[in-house]
């Protein structure tokens, strides 16, 4: 079964804020504070993503905008990336994920946790949410981070946008603490991210059916033909 020393971490004092602006009136942010050691770290170039921050400020919309944006931001710097959804009625979460490791070939974890928060009434809601980066072959824990987060609870707050907006905080951050060397320059664009709002009731899209949906839409974007890219746009599946 694959090990995690995080006793081996030893930390650079690295403490960097980025901001997170929101969406339209909406008072949304988050800033980062990070620490790390790259010595011995294979090259980052598949990762596989689990999202465990489900509260106040991760909504099932917000957490739908991070993982549709964690993949694209992932992708602007030549990484991989898989996210998994975990289930919380089984009995051993560790090797269900050491053979999604196994399968995808990650280099390296990336894992997300809830570590505190509130739900404001008349006032904004705050969560704090702690990372951290595993190398697979080595096991060693090189990279963690944790953020603030605050989010407006008026109207059209429960945005997807908003998640999308955290994902780049989060691979900003790693692109400034050098993890991450194959991004996009500071200051250039990101690449465009389409996610919808999901209705009530309706689950979480499916992640495997997320990235073969949007692979086959790249795909479709290289294709001149116009009757030909429509007929490949129409093949993607609609993810749940």
């Amino acid at each position: 079964m694959m090990r995690w020393d995080v006793e081996w971490f030893r930390v650079l004092p690295v403490v960097v804020a980025v901001a997170v602006a929101g969406t339209g009136c909406a008072t949304n942010s988050a800033s980062f504070w990070s620490r790390s050691n790259l010595d011995g770290v294979a090259a980052v170039d598949r990762v596989l993503v689990l999202p465990r921050m489900d509260g106040p400020a991760f909504t099932k919309n917000r957490r739908n905008g991070f993982e549709v944006g964690v993949r694209n931001r992932l992708a602007a710097c030549g990484v991989e990336a898989k996210v998994v959804h975990e289930d919380a009625l089984d009995l051993h979460p560790e090797e269900r994920i050491a053979e999604q490791v196994r399968a995808f070939h990650a280099s390296s974890v990336l894992i997300l946790e809830h570590a505190g928060g509130t739900v404001g009434l008349n006032r904004p809601s705050e969560q704090l949410v702690q990372m951290k980066l595993l190398d697979v072959a080595s096991g060693r824990l090189f990279w963690t981070a944790r953020s603030h987060v605050v989010v407006d609870n008026g109207y059209d707050s429960d945005n997807p946008k908003f998640g999308v907006q955290f994902a780049t905080g989060l691979v900003s951050k790693l692109r400034v603490d050098r993890v991450l060397t194959r991004c996009p320059p500071p200051g250039s664009e990101w690449p465009a991210v389409a996610v919808r709002a999901l209705d009530d009731g309706e689950p979480l899209p499916d992640a495997d059916c997320v990235e073969k949906r949007q692979s086959i839409l790249a795909e479709a974007a290289d294709i001149a033909d116009k009757g030909e890219r429509t007929r490949m746009i129409q093949s993607a599946p609609r993810c749940n």
